[in-house]
Protein backbone atom coordinates (compact mmCIF):
# COMPACT_ATOMS: atom_id res chain seq x y z
CA UNK A 1 0.00 0.00 0.00
CA UNK A 2 2.82 2.42 0.83
CA UNK A 3 4.41 1.64 -2.54
CA UNK A 4 1.14 2.35 -4.34
CA UNK A 5 0.71 5.65 -2.49
CA UNK A 6 4.23 6.80 -3.36
CA UNK A 7 4.10 5.42 -6.91
CA UNK A 8 7.24 3.36 -6.36
CA UNK A 9 6.11 0.02 -7.67
CA UNK A 10 6.80 -1.75 -10.97
CA UNK A 11 3.69 -3.67 -11.94
CA UNK A 12 1.70 -4.75 -14.98
CA UNK A 13 -1.53 -3.62 -13.31
CA UNK A 14 -2.86 -0.79 -15.51
CA UNK A 15 -4.56 1.11 -12.66
CA UNK A 16 -1.18 1.90 -11.08
CA UNK A 17 0.13 3.72 -14.16
CA UNK A 18 -3.20 5.50 -14.65
CA UNK A 19 -3.39 6.66 -11.03
CA UNK A 20 0.20 7.86 -11.11
CA UNK A 21 -0.53 9.94 -14.22
CA UNK A 22 -3.58 11.48 -12.55
CA UNK A 23 -1.54 12.25 -9.43
CA UNK A 24 1.11 13.94 -11.59
CA UNK A 25 -1.64 16.00 -13.22
CA UNK A 26 -2.82 17.25 -9.83
CA UNK A 27 0.75 17.94 -8.74
CA UNK A 28 1.16 19.92 -11.96
CA UNK A 29 -1.97 21.89 -11.05
CA UNK A 30 -0.31 22.71 -7.74
CA UNK A 31 2.76 23.92 -9.60
CA UNK A 32 0.60 26.01 -11.89
CA UNK A 33 -1.41 27.63 -9.11
CA UNK A 34 1.58 27.81 -6.74
CA UNK A 35 -0.23 25.95 -3.96
CA UNK A 36 0.47 22.82 -1.94
CA UNK A 37 -3.03 22.12 -0.65
CA UNK A 38 -4.81 20.74 -3.71
CA UNK A 39 -3.61 17.11 -3.56
CA UNK A 40 -5.20 14.89 -0.93
CA UNK A 41 -2.90 13.61 1.79
CA UNK A 42 -0.97 10.36 1.61
CA UNK A 43 -3.13 9.06 4.48
CA UNK A 44 -6.23 9.51 2.32
CA UNK A 45 -4.55 7.71 -0.57
CA UNK A 46 -3.54 4.89 1.79
CA UNK A 47 -7.14 4.56 2.99
CA UNK A 48 -8.32 4.41 -0.65
CA UNK A 49 -6.09 1.43 -1.44
CA UNK A 50 -6.54 -0.19 1.98
CA UNK A 51 -10.30 -0.31 1.46
CA UNK A 52 -9.93 -2.05 -1.93
CA UNK A 53 -6.96 -4.40 -1.67
CA UNK A 54 -7.12 -7.73 0.19
CA UNK A 55 -5.08 -7.84 3.40
CA UNK A 56 -2.78 -10.55 2.07
CA UNK A 57 -1.41 -8.50 -0.85
CA UNK A 58 2.18 -7.77 0.23
CA UNK A 59 4.24 -7.83 -2.99
CA UNK A 60 4.05 -7.12 -6.71
CA UNK A 61 3.60 -10.77 -7.72
CA UNK A 62 0.56 -11.13 -5.46
CA UNK A 63 -0.84 -7.80 -6.70
CA UNK A 64 -0.50 -8.79 -10.38
CA UNK A 65 -2.07 -12.22 -9.78
CA UNK A 66 -5.01 -10.74 -7.86
CA UNK A 67 -5.56 -7.94 -10.37
CA UNK A 68 -5.54 -10.38 -13.30
CA UNK A 69 -8.58 -12.16 -11.85
CA UNK A 70 -10.67 -9.01 -11.32
CA UNK A 71 -13.69 -8.35 -13.48
CA UNK A 72 -14.25 -4.98 -15.16
CA UNK A 73 -16.12 -3.43 -12.23
CA UNK A 74 -13.43 -4.56 -9.80
CA UNK A 75 -10.72 -2.98 -11.92
CA UNK A 76 -12.75 0.20 -12.35
CA UNK A 77 -13.02 0.54 -8.55
CA UNK A 78 -9.23 0.95 -8.38
CA UNK A 79 -9.21 3.91 -10.80
CA UNK A 80 -8.62 7.38 -9.34
CA UNK A 81 -10.01 10.48 -11.03
CA UNK A 82 -8.74 14.04 -10.74
CA UNK A 83 -11.72 14.84 -8.54
CA UNK A 84 -10.77 11.98 -6.20
CA UNK A 85 -7.32 13.53 -5.72
CA UNK A 86 -8.36 17.17 -5.32
CA UNK A 87 -9.09 18.48 -1.83
CA UNK A 88 -12.11 20.58 -0.98
CA UNK A 89 -9.77 23.61 -0.90
CA UNK A 90 -9.74 23.77 -4.65
CA UNK A 91 -12.66 26.24 -4.46
CA UNK A 92 -13.18 28.28 -7.61
CA UNK A 93 -9.66 27.88 -9.04
CA UNK A 94 -9.87 28.29 -12.83
CA UNK A 95 -7.41 25.71 -14.12
CA UNK A 96 -7.99 26.88 -17.70
CA UNK A 97 -6.25 30.13 -16.69
CA UNK A 98 -3.00 28.11 -16.62
CA UNK A 99 -2.69 26.81 -20.21
CA UNK A 100 -0.11 24.27 -21.35
CA UNK A 101 0.84 26.30 -24.43
CA UNK A 102 1.23 29.89 -25.53
CA UNK A 103 -0.77 30.25 -28.74
CA UNK A 104 -0.26 32.91 -31.39
CA UNK A 105 -1.00 33.01 -35.14
CA UNK A 106 -1.11 29.22 -35.44
CA UNK A 107 2.02 28.71 -33.33
CA UNK A 108 1.89 26.77 -30.06
CA UNK A 109 4.84 27.14 -27.70
CA UNK A 110 4.85 24.62 -24.79
CA UNK A 111 4.78 25.95 -21.22
CA UNK A 112 6.12 24.19 -18.12
CA UNK A 113 5.29 25.13 -14.52
CA UNK A 114 7.43 24.77 -11.40
CA UNK A 115 6.61 25.85 -7.85
CA UNK A 116 10.16 26.09 -6.50
CA UNK A 117 10.73 29.50 -4.91
CA UNK A 118 14.35 30.60 -5.08
CA UNK A 119 15.30 28.10 -7.79
CA UNK A 120 16.36 29.03 -11.33
CA UNK A 121 13.32 27.58 -13.09
CA UNK A 122 10.66 28.73 -10.60
CA UNK A 123 7.47 29.86 -12.33
CA UNK A 124 6.49 29.45 -15.99
CA UNK A 125 9.07 28.29 -18.56
CA UNK A 126 8.64 28.47 -22.33
CA UNK A 127 10.89 26.14 -24.31
CA UNK A 128 11.56 26.85 -27.96
CA UNK A 129 14.13 26.17 -30.69
CA UNK A 130 16.57 28.94 -31.59
CA UNK A 131 14.71 29.50 -34.87
CA UNK A 132 11.55 30.43 -32.97
CA UNK A 133 13.02 33.41 -31.10
CA UNK A 134 12.07 35.98 -33.74
CA UNK A 135 8.57 34.47 -34.02
CA UNK A 136 7.59 34.77 -30.38
CA UNK A 137 4.69 37.16 -29.69
CA UNK A 138 6.90 39.38 -27.54
CA UNK A 139 4.02 41.50 -26.22
CA UNK A 140 2.33 38.38 -24.85
CA UNK A 141 5.39 37.27 -22.89
CA UNK A 142 4.83 39.97 -20.26
CA UNK A 143 1.28 38.71 -19.76
CA UNK A 144 2.56 35.33 -18.55
CA UNK A 145 -0.63 33.26 -18.24
CA UNK A 146 -4.09 34.55 -17.24
CA UNK A 147 -3.97 32.90 -13.82
CA UNK A 148 -0.89 34.90 -12.76
CA UNK A 149 -1.85 38.28 -14.24
CA UNK A 150 -3.71 39.61 -11.12
CA UNK A 151 -0.72 38.83 -8.89
CA UNK A 152 1.67 40.40 -11.39
CA UNK A 153 -0.42 43.58 -11.67
CA UNK A 154 -0.43 44.01 -7.90
CA UNK A 155 3.33 43.39 -7.73
CA UNK A 156 3.95 45.98 -10.46
CA UNK A 157 1.86 48.57 -8.61
CA UNK A 158 3.77 47.90 -5.38
CA UNK A 159 7.10 48.25 -7.24
CA UNK A 160 6.30 51.77 -8.44
CA UNK A 161 8.29 54.64 -6.91
CA UNK A 162 6.52 56.06 -3.87
CA UNK A 163 5.41 59.23 -5.66
CA UNK A 164 3.33 57.08 -8.00
CA UNK A 165 2.51 54.14 -5.73
CA UNK A 166 0.73 56.34 -3.19
CA UNK A 167 -1.71 57.45 -5.90
CA UNK A 168 -3.12 53.93 -6.18
CA UNK A 169 -4.12 53.01 -2.64
CA UNK A 170 -5.46 50.53 -1.66
CA UNK A 171 -3.26 48.64 -4.11
CA UNK A 172 -5.27 45.37 -4.06
CA UNK A 173 -8.43 47.18 -5.18
CA UNK A 174 -6.67 48.94 -8.05
CA UNK A 175 -5.02 45.66 -9.03
CA UNK A 176 -8.38 43.90 -9.06
CA UNK A 177 -9.99 46.63 -11.17
CA UNK A 178 -7.09 46.58 -13.64
CA UNK A 179 -7.17 42.79 -13.94
CA UNK A 180 -10.83 42.96 -14.90
CA UNK A 181 -10.37 45.83 -17.39
CA UNK A 182 -7.23 45.05 -19.36
CA UNK A 183 -6.96 42.78 -22.40
CA UNK A 184 -3.82 41.08 -23.84
CA UNK A 185 -4.92 42.13 -27.32
CA UNK A 186 -4.31 45.78 -26.34
CA UNK A 187 -0.53 45.45 -26.54
CA UNK A 188 2.05 45.15 -23.79
CA UNK A 189 0.96 44.69 -20.18
CA UNK A 190 2.62 47.90 -18.97
CA UNK A 191 1.07 49.99 -21.74
CA UNK A 192 -2.35 48.54 -21.03
CA UNK A 193 -2.00 49.20 -17.29
CA UNK A 194 -0.84 52.76 -17.96
CA UNK A 195 -3.75 53.43 -20.28
CA UNK A 196 -6.40 52.07 -17.90
CA UNK A 197 -4.94 53.80 -14.85
CA UNK A 198 -5.20 57.09 -16.75
CA UNK A 199 -8.85 56.36 -17.50
CA UNK A 200 -9.51 55.51 -13.85
CA UNK A 201 -7.61 58.37 -12.21
CA UNK A 202 -6.50 60.84 -14.87
CA UNK A 203 -2.87 60.12 -13.92
CA UNK A 204 -0.44 59.26 -16.72
CA UNK A 205 2.27 57.01 -15.26
CA UNK A 206 5.48 57.31 -17.35
CA UNK A 207 6.53 53.97 -18.82
CA UNK A 208 9.98 54.42 -17.27
CA UNK A 209 8.37 54.53 -13.79
CA UNK A 210 7.42 50.87 -14.02
CA UNK A 211 10.06 48.55 -12.59
CA UNK A 212 9.43 44.99 -13.84
CA UNK A 213 12.98 44.01 -12.89
CA UNK A 214 11.93 44.22 -9.23
CA UNK A 215 9.26 41.53 -9.61
CA UNK A 216 9.64 38.07 -8.06
CA UNK A 217 11.15 35.65 -10.57
CA UNK A 218 7.96 33.60 -10.95
CA UNK A 219 6.16 36.68 -12.33
CA UNK A 220 8.58 36.94 -15.26
CA UNK A 221 8.44 34.30 -18.00
CA UNK A 222 11.51 32.07 -18.16
CA UNK A 223 12.77 31.30 -21.67
CA UNK A 224 14.79 28.20 -22.56
CA UNK A 225 16.32 28.32 -26.04
CA UNK A 226 17.36 24.97 -27.52
CA UNK A 227 19.79 23.99 -30.25
CA UNK A 228 19.07 21.48 -33.02
CA UNK A 229 19.70 18.57 -30.62
CA UNK A 230 17.27 19.90 -28.01
CA UNK A 231 20.02 21.06 -25.65
CA UNK A 232 19.37 24.31 -23.77
CA UNK A 233 21.88 26.90 -25.04
CA UNK A 234 20.46 29.94 -23.27
CA UNK A 235 18.04 30.49 -20.43
CA UNK A 236 16.77 33.72 -18.92
CA UNK A 237 13.83 36.04 -18.29
CA UNK A 238 14.88 38.98 -20.47
CA UNK A 239 13.89 38.34 -24.08
CA UNK A 240 15.92 41.23 -25.50
CA UNK A 241 19.09 40.25 -23.66
CA UNK A 242 18.74 36.69 -24.97
CA UNK A 243 18.25 37.90 -28.56
CA UNK A 244 21.20 40.25 -28.25
CA UNK A 245 23.49 37.47 -27.00
CA UNK A 246 22.30 34.94 -29.59
CA UNK A 247 22.26 37.37 -32.55
CA UNK A 248 25.21 35.72 -34.37
CA UNK A 249 23.60 32.29 -34.01
CA UNK A 250 20.23 33.64 -35.13
CA UNK A 251 21.72 34.93 -38.36
CA UNK A 252 23.20 31.52 -39.11
CA UNK A 253 20.23 29.37 -38.06
CA UNK A 254 19.40 26.79 -40.73
CA UNK A 255 16.24 25.11 -41.89
CA UNK A 256 15.32 22.18 -39.60
CA UNK A 257 16.56 18.81 -40.82
CA UNK A 258 13.91 17.00 -42.80
CA UNK A 259 11.70 20.07 -43.20
CA UNK A 260 9.57 19.79 -46.31
CA UNK A 261 10.14 23.36 -47.47
CA UNK A 262 10.85 25.02 -50.80
CA UNK A 263 14.05 24.23 -52.65
CA UNK A 264 16.90 26.68 -52.02
CA UNK A 265 19.15 27.60 -54.95
CA UNK A 266 21.96 30.03 -55.76
CA UNK A 267 23.68 31.72 -58.69
CA UNK A 268 20.42 32.92 -60.22
CA UNK A 269 20.46 35.62 -62.91
CA UNK A 270 16.84 35.05 -63.96
CA UNK A 271 13.67 34.79 -61.89
CA UNK A 272 13.04 31.24 -60.58
CA UNK A 273 10.44 29.19 -62.45
CA UNK A 274 8.19 28.65 -59.46
CA UNK A 275 6.52 31.47 -57.49
CA UNK A 276 8.27 32.35 -54.24
CA UNK A 277 5.84 31.82 -51.32
CA UNK A 278 5.64 34.58 -48.73
CA UNK A 279 5.83 31.98 -45.95
CA UNK A 280 6.49 28.27 -45.55
CA UNK A 281 5.38 26.29 -42.47
CA UNK A 282 8.00 23.97 -40.95
CA UNK A 283 8.24 21.83 -37.82
CA UNK A 284 11.18 22.31 -35.48
CA UNK A 285 11.31 20.05 -32.41
CA UNK A 286 7.57 19.63 -32.51
CA UNK A 287 6.82 23.35 -32.80
CA UNK A 288 5.24 24.87 -35.89
CA UNK A 289 7.27 27.80 -37.22
CA UNK A 290 7.22 29.92 -40.35
CA UNK A 291 10.13 30.30 -42.72
CA UNK A 292 10.08 33.32 -45.03
CA UNK A 293 11.60 32.71 -48.48
CA UNK A 294 13.35 35.61 -50.20
CA UNK A 295 15.82 36.45 -52.94
CA UNK A 296 19.21 37.30 -51.48
CA UNK A 297 21.32 39.87 -53.29
CA UNK A 298 24.74 38.38 -54.09
CA UNK A 299 25.70 41.33 -56.35
CA UNK A 300 26.54 39.29 -59.49
CA UNK A 301 23.54 36.98 -58.96
CA UNK A 302 20.83 36.21 -56.42
CA UNK A 303 20.02 33.19 -54.27
CA UNK A 304 16.68 31.79 -53.21
CA UNK A 305 16.98 31.26 -49.46
CA UNK A 306 14.80 31.68 -46.35
CA UNK A 307 14.87 33.27 -42.91
CA UNK A 308 12.88 32.86 -39.72
CA UNK A 309 12.88 36.66 -39.38
CA UNK A 310 9.92 38.02 -41.35
CA UNK A 311 10.98 41.69 -41.39
CA UNK A 312 14.54 40.80 -42.45
CA UNK A 313 13.26 38.52 -45.23
CA UNK A 314 10.90 41.18 -46.60
CA UNK A 315 13.64 43.83 -46.62
CA UNK A 316 16.14 41.46 -48.22
CA UNK A 317 13.68 40.20 -50.86
CA UNK A 318 13.10 43.75 -52.08
CA UNK A 319 16.84 44.17 -52.61
CA UNK A 320 17.18 40.76 -54.28
CA UNK A 321 14.31 41.44 -56.67
CA UNK A 322 15.78 44.85 -57.51
CA UNK A 323 19.13 43.22 -58.23
CA UNK A 324 17.47 40.87 -60.69
CA UNK A 325 16.07 43.84 -62.61
CA UNK A 326 19.57 45.33 -62.84
CA UNK A 327 20.97 41.96 -63.97
CA UNK A 328 18.28 41.17 -66.53
CA UNK A 329 18.39 44.72 -67.90
CA UNK A 330 22.19 44.95 -67.89
CA UNK A 331 22.46 47.10 -71.03
CA UNK A 332 20.14 49.78 -69.66
CA UNK A 333 21.88 49.60 -66.29
CA UNK A 334 25.27 50.31 -67.92
CA UNK A 335 23.77 53.17 -69.95
CA UNK A 336 22.37 54.81 -66.80
CA UNK A 337 25.72 54.58 -65.04
CA UNK A 338 27.72 55.82 -68.02
CA UNK A 339 25.47 58.82 -68.69
CA UNK A 340 24.54 59.66 -65.09
CA UNK A 341 24.37 63.47 -64.74
CA UNK A 342 26.83 64.91 -62.20
CA UNK A 343 28.48 61.56 -61.52
CA UNK A 344 31.93 63.09 -60.96
CA UNK A 345 30.61 65.73 -58.55
CA UNK A 346 28.55 63.10 -56.70
CA UNK A 347 31.69 61.01 -56.22
CA UNK A 348 33.71 63.94 -54.87
CA UNK A 349 30.98 65.02 -52.46
CA UNK A 350 30.49 61.47 -51.15
CA UNK A 351 34.19 60.64 -50.78
CA UNK A 352 34.36 61.57 -47.04
CA UNK A 353 31.47 59.17 -46.34
CA UNK A 354 32.34 56.04 -48.30
CA UNK A 355 33.15 54.37 -51.60
CA UNK A 356 31.50 55.97 -54.62
CA UNK A 357 30.97 52.66 -56.49
CA UNK A 358 28.94 51.38 -53.51
CA UNK A 359 26.92 54.61 -53.46
CA UNK A 360 26.14 54.28 -57.17
CA UNK A 361 25.07 50.66 -56.70
CA UNK A 362 22.81 51.74 -53.84
CA UNK A 363 21.48 54.52 -56.05
CA UNK A 364 20.53 52.06 -58.80
CA UNK A 365 18.74 49.84 -56.30
CA UNK A 366 16.93 52.82 -54.75
CA UNK A 367 15.69 53.97 -58.17
CA UNK A 368 14.41 50.45 -58.88
CA UNK A 369 12.59 50.35 -55.53
CA UNK A 370 10.86 53.64 -56.19
CA UNK A 371 10.23 53.22 -59.91
CA UNK A 372 9.34 49.55 -60.36
CA UNK A 373 7.92 48.44 -57.00
CA UNK A 374 5.18 50.99 -56.36
CA UNK A 375 2.58 48.20 -56.44
CA UNK A 376 4.66 45.85 -54.29
CA UNK A 377 7.66 43.58 -54.72
CA UNK A 378 6.97 40.66 -57.12
CA UNK A 379 7.02 37.05 -55.93
CA UNK A 380 6.44 35.30 -59.26
CA UNK A 381 8.04 35.39 -62.71
CA UNK A 382 4.83 36.75 -64.24
CA UNK A 383 4.61 39.61 -61.74
CA UNK A 384 8.33 40.34 -62.15
CA UNK A 385 8.12 40.53 -65.93
CA UNK A 386 4.98 42.67 -65.73
CA UNK A 387 6.59 45.27 -63.47
CA UNK A 388 9.69 45.40 -65.71
CA UNK A 389 7.53 46.01 -68.80
CA UNK A 390 5.53 48.70 -67.01
CA UNK A 391 8.56 50.72 -65.90
CA UNK A 392 11.25 50.11 -68.50
CA UNK A 393 10.30 52.96 -70.84
CA UNK A 394 10.65 55.75 -68.24
CA UNK A 395 13.44 54.24 -66.16
CA UNK A 396 16.34 56.24 -67.67
CA UNK A 397 14.56 59.58 -67.32
CA UNK A 398 13.61 58.74 -63.75
CA UNK A 399 17.21 57.81 -62.90
CA UNK A 400 18.50 61.11 -64.33
CA UNK A 401 16.03 63.11 -62.20
CA UNK A 402 16.98 61.14 -59.09
CA UNK A 403 20.69 61.70 -59.81
CA UNK A 404 20.12 65.44 -59.71
CA UNK A 405 18.34 65.06 -56.36
CA UNK A 406 21.23 62.99 -55.05
CA UNK A 407 23.72 65.64 -56.13
CA UNK A 408 21.75 68.32 -54.24
CA UNK A 409 21.54 66.06 -51.18
CA UNK A 410 25.30 65.51 -51.08
CA UNK A 411 26.01 69.17 -51.77
CA UNK A 412 23.87 70.11 -48.76
CA UNK A 413 25.61 67.48 -46.68
CA UNK A 414 29.03 68.75 -47.76
CA UNK A 415 28.25 72.38 -46.89
CA UNK A 416 26.91 71.55 -43.41
CA UNK A 417 29.84 69.18 -42.72
CA UNK A 418 32.26 71.92 -43.75
CA UNK A 419 30.69 74.30 -41.21
CA UNK A 420 30.88 71.67 -38.50
CA UNK A 421 34.55 71.05 -39.25
CA UNK A 422 35.70 74.63 -38.67
CA UNK A 423 36.71 76.38 -35.47
CA UNK A 424 33.88 76.14 -32.96
CA UNK A 425 32.63 78.16 -29.99
CA UNK A 426 32.93 75.99 -26.87
CA UNK A 427 29.62 77.34 -25.56
CA UNK A 428 27.89 75.78 -28.58
CA UNK A 429 29.45 72.32 -28.39
CA UNK A 430 26.38 70.51 -27.01
CA UNK A 431 24.15 71.97 -29.72
CA UNK A 432 26.73 71.34 -32.43
CA UNK A 433 26.89 67.74 -31.23
CA UNK A 434 23.16 67.46 -31.84
CA UNK A 435 23.61 68.80 -35.38
CA UNK A 436 26.43 66.31 -36.03
CA UNK A 437 24.27 63.44 -34.78
CA UNK A 438 21.44 64.57 -37.07
CA UNK A 439 23.74 64.77 -40.10
CA UNK A 440 25.21 61.31 -39.44
CA UNK A 441 21.69 59.85 -39.19
CA UNK A 442 20.82 61.34 -42.59
CA UNK A 443 23.87 60.41 -44.67
CA UNK A 444 25.92 57.28 -44.01
CA UNK A 445 27.11 54.29 -46.05
CA UNK A 446 23.97 52.52 -47.27
CA UNK A 447 21.50 55.34 -46.56
CA UNK A 448 19.99 55.13 -50.04
CA UNK A 449 19.06 51.49 -49.45
CA UNK A 450 17.45 52.17 -46.08
CA UNK A 451 15.50 55.37 -46.61
CA UNK A 452 12.42 55.69 -48.86
CA UNK A 453 12.99 58.08 -51.74
CA UNK A 454 10.05 60.25 -50.69
CA UNK A 455 12.17 61.36 -47.72
CA UNK A 456 15.45 61.54 -49.67
CA UNK A 457 13.72 64.22 -51.75
CA UNK A 458 13.28 66.29 -48.58
CA UNK A 459 17.00 66.16 -47.71
CA UNK A 460 17.94 69.42 -49.50
CA UNK A 461 15.42 71.26 -47.30
CA UNK A 462 16.69 69.49 -44.18
CA UNK A 463 20.26 70.55 -44.93
CA UNK A 464 19.14 74.08 -45.70
CA UNK A 465 17.39 74.12 -42.31
CA UNK A 466 20.61 72.91 -40.68
CA UNK A 467 22.51 75.69 -42.42
CA UNK A 468 20.01 78.24 -41.05
CA UNK A 469 20.30 76.76 -37.56
CA UNK A 470 24.09 76.95 -37.60
CA UNK A 471 23.99 80.57 -38.79
CA UNK A 472 21.56 81.59 -36.04
CA UNK A 473 22.97 79.41 -33.27
CA UNK A 474 25.34 81.99 -31.65
CA UNK A 475 22.46 84.51 -31.46
CA UNK A 476 19.76 82.07 -30.34
CA UNK A 477 21.31 80.28 -27.40
CA UNK A 478 18.04 80.57 -25.46
CA UNK A 479 16.09 78.73 -28.15
CA UNK A 480 18.80 76.07 -28.39
CA UNK A 481 18.65 75.47 -24.61
CA UNK A 482 14.86 75.29 -24.76
CA UNK A 483 14.59 72.88 -27.68
CA UNK A 484 17.63 70.65 -27.10
CA UNK A 485 16.15 68.54 -24.22
CA UNK A 486 12.95 68.02 -26.22
CA UNK A 487 14.79 66.88 -29.34
CA UNK A 488 17.09 64.61 -27.33
CA UNK A 489 14.18 62.95 -25.56
CA UNK A 490 12.19 62.43 -28.76
CA UNK A 491 15.20 61.06 -30.66
CA UNK A 492 16.21 58.68 -27.86
CA UNK A 493 12.60 57.49 -27.74
CA UNK A 494 12.90 56.66 -31.43
CA UNK A 495 16.29 54.93 -31.26
CA UNK A 496 15.31 52.77 -28.28
CA UNK A 497 12.17 51.57 -30.04
CA UNK A 498 13.99 51.06 -33.35
CA UNK A 499 16.59 48.85 -31.66
CA UNK A 500 13.84 46.94 -29.83
CA UNK A 501 11.96 46.33 -33.08
CA UNK A 502 15.11 45.12 -34.81
CA UNK A 503 15.72 42.59 -32.04
CA UNK A 504 12.12 41.40 -32.28
CA UNK A 505 12.10 41.17 -36.08
CA UNK A 506 9.48 43.90 -36.40
CA UNK A 507 9.05 46.66 -38.98
CA UNK A 508 6.46 49.29 -38.04
CA UNK A 509 5.56 52.03 -40.56
CA UNK A 510 4.20 54.11 -37.67
CA UNK A 511 7.68 54.32 -36.15
CA UNK A 512 9.13 55.40 -39.50
CA UNK A 513 6.48 58.12 -39.73
CA UNK A 514 7.51 59.26 -36.25
CA UNK A 515 11.17 59.39 -37.30
CA UNK A 516 10.45 61.75 -40.23
CA UNK A 517 8.00 63.83 -38.22
CA UNK A 518 10.92 64.47 -35.88
CA UNK A 519 13.01 65.65 -38.83
CA UNK A 520 10.19 68.01 -39.81
CA UNK A 521 9.97 69.26 -36.21
CA UNK A 522 13.61 70.34 -36.41
CA UNK A 523 12.79 72.38 -39.50
CA UNK A 524 9.81 74.03 -37.77
CA UNK A 525 11.89 74.92 -34.68
CA UNK A 526 14.99 76.34 -36.36
CA UNK A 527 14.00 77.32 -39.93
CA UNK A 528 10.27 77.83 -39.89
CA UNK A 529 10.43 79.97 -43.03
CA UNK A 530 11.30 76.88 -45.08
CA UNK A 531 7.99 75.22 -44.24
CA UNK A 532 7.29 71.59 -43.36
CA UNK A 533 5.95 68.73 -45.44
CA UNK A 534 3.46 67.82 -42.70
CA UNK A 535 1.95 69.69 -39.76
CA UNK A 536 4.08 68.86 -36.75
CA UNK A 537 4.56 69.71 -33.06
CA UNK A 538 5.89 68.06 -29.92
CA UNK A 539 2.37 66.97 -28.95
CA UNK A 540 1.73 65.53 -32.40
CA UNK A 541 4.91 63.50 -32.17
CA UNK A 542 3.83 62.13 -28.79
CA UNK A 543 0.45 61.16 -30.23
CA UNK A 544 2.20 59.51 -33.18
CA UNK A 545 4.43 57.55 -30.82
CA UNK A 546 1.33 56.18 -29.10
CA UNK A 547 0.46 54.52 -32.44
CA UNK A 548 3.84 52.80 -32.61
CA UNK A 549 3.88 49.07 -31.97
CA UNK A 550 5.66 48.72 -28.64
CA UNK A 551 6.25 44.98 -28.94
Amino acid sequence: REALVEGEVQTRAAFVRHNQRVREEVENLEDKTRRRDLLVSEDQLFDFYDARLPADIHNVRALDAWYKKLDESGRHALILTREDLLTDKVGDVKFEAFPDTLRDRGHEFPLEYQFRPGEKNDGVTLRLPLAGLKQLPVAKLDWLVPGLVPEKIEALLRALPKQWRKQFVPVPEYARALAEAIDPEEGSLLESMTRHLKRMTGLDVPLEAWQPHRLPEHLRLNLQVMDAEGKVIKEGRDYHEIVKELEPALKAVAMPAGAAAFRESGGLTRWPEQPIPSAQAVQDQGIRLEMYPYLRDDRQSVSLVASFDEAFAAHSHRQGAARLILLTQAETTRFILDKLPGKREIGLLYAPVGRVNELLDDFLLAVVYEHFFQDGVPRSREAFEACVRAGLGTWVAQAEQRADTLRKVLKGYHEVSKKLGGKQNLALMMFLGDVKMQVEALVYPGFLRDIPWQWIEEYPRYFEALHVRLEKMPRQMGAERQFQPVLTRLWEQYTRMKEKHQREGVFDPELETYRWMLEELRVSLFAQQLGTRISVSEKKLERQFERVRKS
